[in-house]
């Protein structure tokens, strides 16, 4: 699904199949946490491929299809990591910010079409984390029954509900993303705050306003 071709025919297939196309989900994924200055470039290439170029790509030979019907879903995967706060995770975080992106504009150009596109940041224990576990519990100052619970709070199956939801034709949602896994759903949203206006504004000044700046109290989600 990262080669144009290749993505062609995933959706010609569900063509070929059911006769139309509903809905996407975009759900492929790789992992590959280093630290940034080992990372080569053709690694964070390899994660923007599979990532970002797959879930474009899928999506993009899917869009006239949509766009004839009048209708679609597209339900894409991104993760809490593109905010940062977990180390090693520079090029994985990365490749989730610009699916992100993705989500918010595509939601954008589709509303006028009837095409809806959101996206759930799961928190689940699959095959790709259980690699990372020797990782996090050092990070993280975890044992191996520590690890255990974790994992265990955290069956992938939590994500579907979410999933199922906002692939639904009766989900009102888009352009947003569902924090999702370990029993709870919030919205996972960017916002800005109120800041300050000044007219010039110097470096002074944002220095000295800088707590108001910050302040997220009655910030607003663009």
């Amino acid at each position: 699904m990262s080669d144009f071709e290749g993505a062609g025919k995933i959706v010609q297939s569900a063509i070929d199949g059911f006769g139309k196309l509903d809905v996407v989900v975009n759900n492929a994924g790789i992992h590959d946490p280093a630290p940034f200055e080992s990372l080569s470039v053709e690694q964070f290439r390899r994660m923007f491929d599979v990532h970002f170029f797959g879930t474009m790509m899928v999506t993009h030979a899917a869009w006239p299809h949509f766009l004839a019907a009048g209708y679609g879903r597209v339900v894409n995967t991104t993760s809490e990591a593109m905010l940062g706060g977990i180390a090693q995770l520079t090029s994985y975080g990365a490749a989730k910010g610009a699916v992100f992106g993705l989500t918010r504009n595509l939601a954008t150009e589709g509303a006028a079409h009837g095409i809806r596109v959101n996206a759930l940041a799961p928190r689940a224990h699959t095959r790709m984390s259980e690699s990372d576990a020797e990782r996090l519990a050092t990070l993280f100052g975890m044992d191996d029954e520590m690890i255990r619970q974790v994992q265990a709070s955290m069956p992938p199956e939590h994500n579907a509900p979410a999933a199922a939801f906002l692939a639904h034709e009766s989900c009102p949602l888009n352009g947003e993303v569902l924090r999702v896994g370990m029993a709870s759903v919030a919205r996972l949203a960017m916002v800005h705050t109120l800041g300050i206006a000044k007219d010039p504004i110097t470096a002074e000044d944002i220095a000295e306003h800088l707590e108001a700046i910050l302040d997220v109290t009655d910030a607003a989600t663009p």
